[in-house]
């Protein structure tokens, strides 16, 4: 995820930042928007599954925008990704600079 934030070009992000009593993996806190970045070994469990939900209810009603992105995700389309990050922060207020994966 850090190389892909780290080719688009777009910054004003913090890693692994606590908010609200959580870690997310990558916040926008101006912004109100977070990343999270899941595998399907991560949720294989039932508890993983309903403490990963409940992280993300919590930060959702704290005013928190929280996208999830996947392992796979991030492995097979990096581009779209990318694209569906951008058009999210830039809903969000995001003025910072940014480019395509493809640039």
């Amino acid at each position: 995820m850090l190389r892909l934030l780290r080719h688009a070009a777009l910054t004003g992000y913090e890693l692994n930042a606590k908010v609200h009593g959580y870690e997310v993996d990558v916040l926008w806190r101006e912004l109100g928007f977070a990343v999270e970045v899941d595998g399907f070994d991560a949720d294989a469990g039932r508890v993983a599954f309903e403490r990963d939900r409940l992280k993300i209810a919590v930060l959702k009603a704290k005013g928190i925008a929280v996208m999830p992105v996947t392992g796979r995700q991030l492995r097979n389309d990096p581009d779209g990704v990318i694209t569906r990050l951008v058009s999210a922060l830039r809903l969000a207020g995001y003025r910072g600079p940014a480019k395509p994966m493809n640039a």
